[in-house]
């Protein structure tokens, strides 16, 4: 369901940046761990080449604490994306078709980020997109 699940508070930015260029093709996989159940975590090399075009990508940040939302907005703007917020996970459903990308939070209120994901997930089949990397965050 998840692209990759990122545990534990954030402290390195470069660590956040390097899954997200895995994600977007400028790394490729050498090796995983699967120490969180069906959601590795990778050992990342430089790609050859990226798959991405130059534009910036655009990454849907779904969290509900604006402390937590304004340090990954400062890390991604920084990095050179354009951050988009959704507040909750009925939010994130509805802005998921114009992200490139989307770092969901796991517990958020209305809808949680599971839930948003497999609805997002039944979406992009109904309408026969490709998936969106989808990132799980939590603190637990």
């Amino acid at each position: 369901m998840y692209t990759i699940v990122l545990c534990g508070p954030l402290i390195y930015r470069t660590a956040l940046l390097e899954h997200l260029r895995a994600v977007r093709g400028d790394y490729r996989v050498s090796g995983q761990s699967n120490h969180v159940a069906d959601a590795p975590a990778l050992f990342l090399e430089p790609a050859a080449s990226p798959s991405h075009a130059a534009a910036p990508a655009v990454i849907l940040v779904a969290e509900d604490t604006d402390a937590n939302f304004a340090v990954l907005e400062i890390f991604l703007t920084k990095a050179g994306y354009t951050v988009r917020r959704a507040v909750d996970g009925a939010d994130a459903i509805h802005q998921a078709p114009y992200a490139d990308l989307i770092l969901m939070d796991v517990e958020m209120p209305n809808v949680d980020g599971l839930e948003a994901t497999r609805r997002i997930r039944h979406i992009e089949r109904a309408e026969a997109r490709p998936a969106t990397p989808i990132l799980a965050l939590t603190a637990h």
